[in-house]
């Protein structure tokens, strides 16, 4: 080989080993490079991923308050959960789209800041109205406490006043009668000559009661609690039923009355003894006499 053959040789063996270093060179420096851009990357994406994770718990925050943009808030949590998803499955290079996922997070960050503010007071409008509701209650319940008391206070005084017009008797007199030959009745204490009881009584005064026609009962009982003369027999408001030995109307107009009746009796069932005599108004009883006859 000629000395100029060799000197060729070895310049080309020099260029290629220059080239040989740059190249490894480039391809170290590249290498380096994308390590880099690979770790920025995936700093990036941790970072989104926790400014994610923080607005969706603002959000659930701003949904508990259960206000009347929920629904929009669940749309907008459910948003950026699936926008997390989508940046999980990000490659490792995909700068670009790390890019754009920034510029779609500051939207929805200002998404958040618009519907934070109505959340803000769409609170404040509910604790006002829960306010002024609770202050209503407290007064419809003050107002019913005060219906109760007078619904209370006139059962009261409806029953004082029922009480108060009920009628009463007193003075109830009882007399023993005999019939003489002439049609004449005479007081007399015999058994044997007794024709008829002659009762009186009178209906006391009361300013409150009604006006009006009363029934008024009498009711002879013999020793025995037979029933004597009887005319009839009525059944009260209990359930009681009384047979009675006369019934007289009164025309009552709430001033003292007097009732009389007279009651004939059989002298030959009349026996010595005591004898009772009880008063039955508007089918009440109301008052009873003795009288003894030998």
């Amino acid at each position: 080989m000629s000395t100029t053959e060799k000197k060729s040789n070895k310049a080309i063996l020099v260029v290629l080993a220059i080239l040989l270093v740059g190249a490894l060179g480039y391809i170290y420096y590249s290498n380096q490079e994308h390590t880099e851009l690979t770790n920025a990357i995936s700093a990036e994406k941790v970072e989104i991923q926790d400014d994610l994770n923080k607005m969706v718990l603002k959000y659930d925050e701003a949904i508990a308050q259960n206000t009347e943009i929920t629904d929009e808030l669940r749309v907008e949590r459910d948003r950026i959960v699936a926008f997390q998803t989508s940046i999980k499955k990000l490659g490792k290079t995909n700068y670009s789209l790390i890019r754009k996922y920034r510029k779609e997070i500051a939207s929805m960050q200002a998404s958040y800041d618009l519907l934070s503010e109505q959340v803000v007071e769409l609170t404040a409008e509910n604790s006002l109205l829960t306010e002024n509701l609770g202050a209503a209650n407290t007064q419809i319940s003050e107002k019913t406490v005060q219906n109760e008391q007078l619904n209370a206070q006139n059962v009261v005084l409806q029953n004082t006043v029922s009480i108060g017009s009920v009628l009463r008797v007193n003075a109830i007199k009882v007399l023993s009668m005999r019939e003489r030959l002439n049609g004449q009745l005479k007081a007399t204490s015999r058994a044997r000559r007794t024709d008829a009881f002659r009762i009186n009584f009178r209906v006391a005064q009361n300013d409150i009661a009604a006006k009006g026609e009363r029934i008024a009962l009498i009711q002879i009982l013999d020793s025995k609690g037979a029933v004597l003369a009887k005319k009839g027999t009525v059944t009260f408001d209990d359930g009681n039923e009384v047979g009675y030995s006369d019934r007289n109307i009164v025309n009552y107009d709430n001033a003292n009355m007097d009732v009389i009746s007279l009651v004939e009796l059989d002298r030959k069932s009349m026996a010595k003894g005591s004898y009772t005599v009880n008063v039955y108004l508007e089918n009440r009883f109301v008052g009873a006499s003795n009288i003894v006859l030998k």
